[in-house]
């Protein structure tokens, strides 16, 4: 969780007054960083993360259809397989009751 604390300081990143610090908190609410950081850079961050996060969702949509490529070619790959199975069956089915009928 982040959670903006208001109390004056200066930016971490670029050195000017802020009236905020990020806290940066664990699931046990205890604060793992205290980030002081003005509007300016708190935005550059925010478009930073939601930059890394689009470049991974939209690495992760070209897994996805890659491996949906793949998916369906292995099904063709059974459906043949299976296809060619059966005519092994029914061949060797006929050559049994030809053979029984002698």
């Amino acid at each position: 969780m982040i959670e903006k604390r208001f109390v004056d300081s200066y930016c971490i990143s670029c050195g000017n007054e802020t009236p905020v610090i990020f806290d940066i908190t664990d699931l046990n609410n205890e604060v793992l960083y205290s980030i002081p950081l003005c509007r300016n850079c708190s935005n550059k961050f925010a478009e930073d993360v939601i930059s890394k996060l689009k470049n991974k969702l939209e690495h992760s949509h070209d897994i996805i259809g890659s491996k949906r490529g793949e998916m369906i070619q292995l099904k063709c790959k059974v459906k043949q397989m299976n296809i060619v199975s059966h005519n092994h069956k029914k061949t060797i089915t006929n050559i049994l009751n030809k053979g029984g009928n002698k």
